[in-house]
């Protein structure tokens, strides 16, 4: 909460810039969790539902806060650079914070080999970068000059997974009301 509030502290157009930043990092993420054949080997089909429908949901409000950064006025490569520090030093700690605090969870009796398959599909190894260290490294196109969400050409990506979801035989199909 402390980290937050500094973010709080900055102005409309840093704080809509510093969401950008999140904004694109998710939707960078989610992109990841819905290619990426490790993470679908290691996940159960449950925990795929909820994961692949929260991706989609993200990929599908990719733009928002850009959106509004350009209609506000501020959106630039300097804004957006400095945004990504800040975000940066934000998070990072929190995410180790919190994958540590799942890790060390008393109703989860993770083997060893789930710790270390947790960690390699996370943050990678020898010859694998993990996915939440691929995100950042992919993300950082948040600095371009030119920068936009909708250059992440995910629209195909995401009809397949709202059939794969919601479709005639989707997973989640009995979940709509």
């Amino acid at each position: 909460k402390a980290r937050l509030d500094k973010l709080r502290q900055l102005s409309a157009v840093e704080q809509v810039t510093a969401t950008v930043v999140m904004e694109h990092y998710t939707a960078t993420l989610a992109r990841l969790l819905l290619t990426d054949s490790l993470i679908k080997a290691k996940t159960t089909q449950e925990s795929r539902n909820l994961w692949e429908w929260h991706a989609l949901e993200e990929l599908e409000h990719k733009s928002v806060a850009f959106d509004v950064l350009n209609a506000i006025g501020g959106n630039s490569s300097k804004n957006r650079k400095v945004a990504l520090a800040r975000v940066a030093k934000l998070i990072t700690p929190i995410i180790f914070k919190y994958w540590i605090k799942i890790l060390k969870r008393k109703d989860i009796n993770f083997t060893l080999k789930q710790l270390k398959d947790g960690i390699y599909l996370g943050f990678g190894g020898i010859n694998r970068v993990g996915i939440l260290s691929k995100a950042f490294v992919d993300m950082l196109d948040v600095r371009a000059e030119n920068f936009d969400p909708l250059n992440m050409q995910t629209e195909q990506l995401e009809a397949e997974f709202r059939e794969k979801l919601f479709g005639q035989a989707g997973f989640l199909r009995d979940y709509l009301s």
